[in-house]
């Protein structure tokens, strides 16, 4: 399970800046496979950016979810579940040039990931990926979100396997 705060909103408001028409929509990816690892994937249509990237089910089923730099969510299926599909939340905003999602490293995992917005960036979401969350006993990972500095971490390590990945998904206004 992973918990976090939704952030645009507050970068919104510290910018002086708001949503053109404030619309928000969910969209739902495919079903994975009943595979470890096995990914869904759904992306925001034309006008639209992604706010949000999560799995849909139950987080006891997936072994976490991000924004890819074009703006599309993955989400990834754990061992021994039925499936997952993954869950972008869209909203138009007009100023809106760019985004991207930076990673807490581009190869390998971590064992204490943080991720870091580029300078004249602002962060938006953070998401995590930790493909051997079935080994945890405990299962509950809180995403620390600094918007002020730009950087996305967790509450504690990644015991098992090569670790995890935090990734920080940011955008840049026009």
């Amino acid at each position: 399970m992973v918990t976090r705060v939704m952030l645009l909103p507050l970068i919104l408001a510290a910018l002086g800046l708001q949503a053109v028409d404030g619309e928000t929509v969910t969209f739902l990816g495919h079903i994975s496979r009943n595979k470890d690892d096995y990914p869904s994937f759904v992306s925001c249509p034309t006008g639209y950016f992604g706010i949000r990237c999560a799995c849909s089910n139950d987080s006891d089923v997936c072994d976490g979810a991000y924004f890819d730099s074009n703006g599309g969510c993955t989400a990834f299926n754990t061992l021994n579940k039925p499936g997952i599909r993954a869950q972008v939340t869209c909203e138009s905003l007009g100023s809106v040039i760019n985004t991207v999602s930076v990673a807490s490293t581009s190869k390998g995992w971590s064992n204490n990931p943080v991720a870091s917005c580029p300078s004249g960036s602002h962060l938006i979401d953070c998401n995590f990926h930790y493909p051997w969350i079935q080994f945890e006993t405990n299962r509950i990972f809180n995403i620390n979100s600094d918007a002020q500095n730009g950087q996305c971490s967790l509450d504690r390590t990644c015991a098992h396997g090569g670790g995890c990945r935090v990734y920080a998904f940011c955008i840049f206004f026009a």
